[in-house]
């Protein structure tokens, strides 16, 4: 058997290569970091990116249209696109990161283009670098999505003003941009007219943010008239406004010195008609007249010792009667004090004299006279002139006289008075049985009865006599006036002594003029 011959042992060794980085993955590396560190420093080198939807983008282009602020680039559009519906246009906006304050929620956007209105030329600058977008910052939460403006703001400056919304019950003869004074002095503009949801017309003021300290709770809106006259015992005196308001109306606002907090951004005010009906900003009163002629809400003035103190505010019928809504001016709360009185005044012409002569240019007017007593209170009850079927009635249905004279021109209808107020009236005129004497029958009203004495003493006033005035004329002298009761009148005084009461049916002689006493009796200025 044969022996095989053993293998001989390996010594060999397993040698592993090397792994050996190729240098070309270095340069994609180092170009990656580039670009990270670029793309870093692009991020905290620039603002967020907005939107901003306009119903137009006129001029808008990507990469080119700048957003300016203060006169600064604040911002580039990147992109510029319609919206889903094709109802608006949605333009983007890159800010640089100096101007991310801008991206708050009640900034506001707009796109610069040239314009020419009453205000002046804007927006010349786009005459040659084309078409911007401006902006006012807000304040607020951040916020990246807007709705810009429709129009080019009317306040210069980049902050926004204060807006107020002024209702009315009609529209006002106002257009954009009219001015918006507070005495005398611009501070501010009206942005826009229009109706509510409602149907409620309303406008839309903007006051200068450096104006909002005049804004108040107290404050009260009306409309400047481009031209007013204004008639009254002072004169007559004619305002022109300037060429704007002409143009395009203005609103004026005050407190009148009325304290109130500050008005908060975007409140709901009323506007009124006038400064008369702003003026009167006072506690309503109710005052019930038996008729309301000549009254009218917004243009009948209360007035106190010939002053204007307040304005009626609306007119309503109750029960039969006229109630009058009026409110006082400022610092005249106390002519609502207990047992305050209120006569209408209207123009009046009889032989008495004429009265109330500036009412035919004013129109009627209540007369104020204060009360004595320590409360205030809000309704009164309210006095009218009584007119000539009233006398009549009630000369008809009170005492009767009868007065003896050879001749008279003075007939029925006639007044009957007495210190110059009339108390009755001429019923009747004819001859005595024996034709000798001309006889008047004369009622005197019940409330004036007593007046009538066994001494008293009646004449004729066949004339007028007094003074005139600018606007109270006060006539009383010889110059008969072609009127009911022949052009004349009868007048009775009492001596100091009175006699008894005179009663009915009771005759008296009618003197064709009175002695110089009797008009002393008459009148308390001669005692």
């Amino acid at each position: 058997m044969s022996m095989s011959a053993p293998d001989p042992e390996d010594h060999g060794h397993v040698v592993r290569g090397r792994r050996r980085v190729s240098w070309a993955w270095l340069f994609p590396v180092i170009a990656l970091a580039a670009a990270s560190g670029m793309y870093f420093q692009y991020i905290n080198s620039v603002g967020p990116e907005i939107t901003i939807r306009f119903a137009d983008a006129p001029g808008m282009e990507e990469g080119k249209t700048r957003l300016v602020f203060r006169g600064v680039t604040a911002g580039k559009v990147t992109k510029v696109h319609l919206d889903r519906e094709l109802n608006g246009a949605v333009v983007h906006v890159r800010l640089e990161k100096f101007a991310a304050g801008l991206a708050v929620e009640t900034s506001e956007f707009w796109i610069e283009q040239p314009e020419l209105t009453l205000q002046g030329a804007t927006g010349l600058t786009s005459l040659i670098e084309g078409n911007s977008i401006r902006t006012r910052k807000g304040d607020g939460k951040r916020r990246l999505h807007f709705t810009g403006l429709a129009d080019t703001p009317l306040l210069f400056g980049e902050e926004s003003g204060v807006h107020v919304r002024l209702e009315s019950e009609q529209t006002q003869p106002l257009s954009r941009g009219a001015l918006v004074v507070h005495r005398g002095v611009s501070v501010g503009r009206v942005r826009e007219q229009s109706l509510s949801p409602s149907g409620v017309p309303y406008i839309d003021i903007e006051i200068e943010n450096a104006k909002r300290s005049l804004l108040k709770t107290s404050s009260r809106f009306w409309t400047v008239p481009a031209s007013s006259v204004t008639m009254g015992p002072g004169g007559i005196r004619v305002d022109l406004t300037s060429l704007d308001t002409l143009l395009q109306g203005a609103v004026a606002f005050d407190d009148f010195g009325v304290s109130g907090a500050p008005l908060a951004d975007g409140a709901t005010v009323a506007l009124v008609e006038s400064e008369a009906l702003a003026m009167a900003c006072g506690v309503p009163v109710n005052i019930t007249f038996q008729s309301g002629r000549g009254l009218r809400a917004g243009q009948t003035r209360l007035t106190y010792l010939g002053i204007p103190v307040g304005m009626v505010t609306d007119l309503k019928t109750v029960d039969g009667q006229v109630q009058v809504t009026a409110r006082f001016n400022p610092g005249f709360d106390f002519l609502r004090l207990a047992g305050a009185t209120f006569t209408l005044v209207e123009p009046e012409i009889s032989l008495k004299g004429v009265s109330g002569l500036e009412t035919l240019l004013t129109g009627v007017v209540i007369e104020c006279e204060p009360g004595g007593g320590t409360t205030l209170k809000t309704s009164f009850a309210g006095r009218v002139p009584k007119d000539g079927s009233d006398i009549l009635e009630q000369s008809e249905a009170g005492r009767k006289f009868r007065l003896l004279s050879r001749a008279t021109s003075t007939g029925e209808g006639a007044s009957v008075l007495y210190r110059d107020l009339q108390v009755g009236v001429v019923l009747e005129k004819k001859l005595t049985k024996d034709g000798k004497s001309v006889e008047l029958v004369v009622g005197i009203e019940s409330e004036y009865m007593h007046l009538v004495r066994q001494n008293s003493v009646f004449w004729d006033e066949r004339g007028l006599r007094g003074s005139i005035g600018f606007f109270n004329i006060n006539l009383r002298a010889a110059m008969p006036l072609p009127v009911e009761g022949g052009g004349g009148s009868i007048a009775f005084g009492t001596p100091d002594k009175a006699g008894p009461a005179a009663p009915a049916n009771a005759a008296f002689t009618l003197y064709d003029k009175p002695q110089r006493e009797w008009r002393k009796w008459q009148d308390p200025a001669f005692r």
